[in-house]
């Protein structure tokens, strides 16, 4: 799995981190161990343009996943990209102090749940949100799990 990072706000949590998280989920999911992936942590601001732009909801969100196989305009010519996952810093700094979480664990979720996002997952259906959550718990416990 390869994963660059894009910091435009402060994050907090290392790109180490971000990448070990994406590995665990292709350890899970393997047809994606060789894949790429985009991570970029954006202010708030940004995260409602987008939001309000391809999701016509306007306000922040803690994630955002753009699949390059969902895209009308190419993103990269990379066979292997996957797309790129967006997370609202403050945005998720605020709900990881209202869940109980530390922002490290928070920013863990967002991942799985953009990556899933990313490889055809949805919620948009009850069956579909059960399915997601079932795998970002098992992706979630590798990451948990000591040899790892």
């Amino acid at each position: 799995m390869w994963v660059s990072v894009n910091q435009v706000v402060p994050v907090g949590v290392r790109v180490q981190t971000v990448k070990r998280v994406l590995a665990a989920a292709a350890r899970v999911m393997p047809r994606y161990a060789y894949s790429e992936i985009s991570v970029a942590f954006v202010t708030d601001a940004v995260s409602r343009r987008l939001n309000r732009q391809y999701r016509r909801i306007d306000h922040p969100t803690d994630v955002l996943s753009f699949s390059e196989r969902d895209s009308r305009i190419r993103m990269s010519r990379q066979p292997g990209y996957l797309g790129e996952i967006i997370i609202a810093m403050p945005h998720t700094a605020r709900q990881a102090r209202r869940l109980g979480h530390t922002l490290r664990h928070e920013i863990t979720i967002l991942l799985i749940h953009g990556f899933l996002h990313l490889v055809g997952y949805d919620h948009s259906r009850r069956a579909d949100a059960q399915r997601m959550i079932r795998l970002e718990q098992r992706i979630f416990r590798q990451i948990q799990s000591p040899e790892h």
